[in-house]
C-alpha cells in the first residue's frame, strides 16, 4: 500500500472515531441531563397537533407548522387539522 493511501485510511479511521467520541458525548450528556431515562411519559406533553386549541393564534401557528411538517403523510395531516378545528371549536377563548 502506498504512503498516500496510507494516510487517507488514517484520516478516515480518525474522523469516524472522533464522530463516535462526538455521538457518545451527546448519549451520556442527555442521559445525564434527563435521570438516565430518555423518555418520561408522567411529564411528557402530547404534540402540538393533539394539544387543546384555545385561541385562533395558537391555531394558525399549528396549521402551518403541520403543513410544512415532511414526517407525516397528506392524510394524517388533514385527519390532525381538522382535529385541530374540532379541538378550537370546543376551546375557543377567542
Amino acid at each position: 500500500m502506498c504512503l498516500t493511501a496510507q494516510i487517507k485510511k488514517q484520516r478516515i479511521c480518525k474522523k469516524t472515531l472522533d464522530i463516535l467520541d462526538s455521538v457518545c458525548y451527546i448519549i451520556n450528556t442527555i442521559k445525564t441531563a434527563e435521570g438516565n431515562s430518555m423518555y418520561n411519559k408522567a411529564v411528557a406533553k402530547p404534540p402540538y397537533y393533539k394539544q387543546t386549541q384555545t385561541t385562533l393564534t395558537q391555531l394558525m401557528e399549528n396549521c402551518m407548522r403541520i403543513s410544512m411538517d415532511i414526517r407525516m403523510g397528506n392524510v394524517t395531516k388533514k385527519q390532525n387539522i381538522f382535529n385541530m378545528f374540532k379541538s378550537y371549536m370546543e376551546n375557543c377563548t377567542d
